[in-house]
């Protein structure tokens, strides 16, 4: 079966500056799963460039078949970012798979998600199970 070129996996890894590297790791394994068990690619959200060994980030990612993109913040109303914790403000920061206008569709993977086998099926749903 042909692989549609406008689907993709979508992952974001935002580890805060000083702090310990985790959720790259996280979006590694992930990243290595769908290498594995999926016809499409991925796109890794991140605001890191390199690893604590210094090998580039999107070098080793593309090696999995991902591309990485910067991680952009999110502007909220007023009303909602008052409350949030700087961790919540991060998650918001998931609206930004708005953006990629280029894609007819995307499956958003958090990098707690443990795939154990192919997804690829979920791009066949139609709404209104899946968002256009």
């Amino acid at each position: 079966r042909a692989r549609h070129q406008r689907y993709a996996y979508v992952l974001m890894a935002y580890d805060a500056p000083g702090k310990q590297m985790e959720y790259l790791w996280r979006a590694a394994a992930v990243a290595r799963a769908l290498q594995r068990l999926s016809d499409y690619p991925a796109l890794l959200l991140t605001n890191s460039t390199r690893f604590p060994d210094g090998t580039p980030v999107a070098e080793a990612f593309e090696k999995l078949g991902v591309r990485t993109l910067p991680v952009r913040t999110v502007p909220l109303p007023r009303s909602i970012e008052q409350g949030l914790t700087p961790e919540w403000r991060v998650a918001y920061w998931k609206l930004q798979i708005w953006r990629f206008t280029e894609y007819e569709k995307l499956i958003w993977l958090d990098v707690d998600s443990i795939v154990t086998r192919s997804l690829d099926h979920l791009f066949e749903r139609e709404p209104p199970w899946a968002q256009r």
